[in-house]
């Protein structure tokens, strides 16, 4: 095999350009995303593991460390072109299971949408994995996505099946306050809500005793 990460990734922008034109139409596509799954799946299954059995085969350290690096660039790009299809695929009828496979991929690797990802996937399963969404939500929140750290304000205040059925207006002012230090325009004002909400329970809670 002689592909280089360039020619990999030139064959995947042109397949995303070809596959958005058409889903740009409303066209359903569904040629096209057979295509498109047998080239990620390309990736996955030979062309990765080719790069991983050449490092294993490797002793000379600098070639090995070159070896890595290109293997850590292979895994990013897997995972952007598994956000730009699983992208196309939520707007298609009738593909949410393989563009929530295709999302999950798309959370992992080095590129500019991981967080977002990251965010979407927790949101996807916030009903049907609780624990997985909140495993997605915080991936999220350490990667510094305000969104994401807004979303667990509100979680932890409705107490939501996804931080255990449990309201915590501690945790609730914890991360909507975070969520306004990282600009997002309701945070502290959701904090504050949050902070007069527990000392009013506090004060009816002495009040009574």
């Amino acid at each position: 095999m002689s592909l280089k990460i360039g020619d990999i990734e030139v064959l995947i922008l042109q397949m995303n350009r070809y596959f958005d034109a058409f889903a740009s139409k409303n066209w359903n596509g569904v040629s096209v995303i057979k295509t498109q799954e047998d080239l990620l799946e390309q990736l996955a299954t030979v062309i990765i593991p080719y790069f991983e059995s050449k490092i294993s085969r490797v002793t000379t350290e600098a070639i090995s460390k070159d070896l890595q690096e290109e293997l850590q660039e292979l895994h990013g790009l897997y995972a952007k072109s598994a956000y730009q299809y699983a992208f196309i695929l939520s707007r298609i009828p009738d593909q949410k299971e393989t563009y929530l496979k295709y999302l999950r991929i798309a959370t992992e690797g080095n590129h500019s949408q991981k967080r977002h990802c990251q965010y979407y996937f927790a949101k996807e399963m916030e009903v049907t994995d609780p624990a997985l969404s909140l495993n997605y939500y915080e991936k999220a929140v350490h990667a510094g996505y305000q969104v994401a750290t807004f979303r667990l304000g509100e979680l932890w205040e409705a107490g939501s099946a996804v931080v255990g059925g449990q309201s915590s207006l501690e945790k609730a002012v914890e991360f909507y306050q975070l969520a306004g230090v990282r600009g997002h325009q309701e945070g502290a004002s959701r904090a504050l809500k949050c902070i007069k909400a527990k000392e009013a329970a506090e004060e009816k809670e002495m009040a009574s005793a």
